[in-house]
C-alpha cells in the first residue's frame, strides 16, 4: 500500500464522502417509504454508476494497493497535492449539502416518481446539479491528491462525458414531470455554476 501523505489524504475523503453518501442515501429512502427499485441493465444509470466505481475508488484502489499502475507515477508536489485536498473536502461538503437539502427527493436514477416534488431552496436556489458539481469538485481534487497518470484524473475523464450526457436527459425528464416550474426554475440558476446577473 502507498502510505504518502496525499494517498492518506484521498483515502480520508474516499471514507468521508461514502459515509455522507450512505447517511444521504438511507435518510432519503426512510424519508420517501419506499423500496430500492432494481434497475434494468445497461441503462444510463447503471452506466453511471460504473464509469463512477471506476473512477472513484477502483483505478484509485489498484494504484494505492498494487504495483499494477506504477508505470504511470510522477511526483506530486506538495502545494497541489493540499489543494487537491482542500477541492475534495469542499467537494464532499457540496454533497452532503445537497442530500440535505434534497431529502426525500433524491434518486439514483433519472426516473421521478409519484409525490416527488421541485427543489428550489438551499443550494438548488443558485445551482440545479449540484451533485454533479461535487462529484466534479472531487474528480478534480482526486486529480491533484493522486500522483499517477491513470489513477488521478480517472474520475474526472470518465464523468464528465457522462454528465454530458445524463445532464440533458435528466432535465428533459424534470421538464416532462413539472413542465412550466422547471422551466422557470431554469431560467434563474446555472446547470453546474451559479448562474451569473
Amino acid at each position: 500500500m502507498k502510505t504518502g501523505q496525499f494517498e492518506l489524504i484521498y483515502l480520508a475523503c474516499f471514507v468521508l464522502v461514502s459515509v455522507v453518501r450512505a447517511v444521504g442515501v438511507t435518510l432519503a429512502r426512510r424519508q420517501a417509504d419506499t423500496k430500492q427499485k432494481t434497475l434494468p441493465k445497461w441503462n444510463l444509470d447503471t452506466l453511471g454508476a460504473l464509469l463512477q466505481s471506476l473512477g472513484l475508488f477502483i483505478l484509485p484502489f489498484v494504484y494505492l494497493f498494487s504495483d499494477w499502475l506504477d508505470f504511470a507515477n510522477f511526483h506530486m508536489p506538495a502545494g497541489p497535492g493540499y489543494i487537491g485536498g482542500l477541492l475534495y473536502l469542499f467537494g464532499i461538503w457540496i454533497l452532503w449539502k445537497t442530500h440535505r437539502d434534497l431529502g426525500a427527493n433524491w434518486s439514483d436514477s433519472i426516473e421521478t416518481r409519484q409525490g416527488q416534488t421541485l427543489v428550489t431552496g438551499g443550494i438548488y436556489s443558485r445551482i440545479r446539479h449540484p451533485m454533479y458539481t461535487a462529484h466534479t469538485v472531487m474528480a478534480l481534487g482526486q486529480v491533484l491528491l493522486l500522483g499517477n497518470w491513470i489513477a488521478g484524473p480517472s474520475f474526472l475523464v470518465l464523468q464528465l462525458p457522462f454528465y454530458a450526457l445524463r445532464i440533458p436527459a435528466e432535465e428533459r425528464r424534470l421538464l416532462q414531470h413539472f413542465g412550466r416550474a422547471y422551466r422557470d426554475y431554469m431560467l434563474r440558476t446555472g446547470r453546474l455554476l451559479p448562474k451569473l446577473g
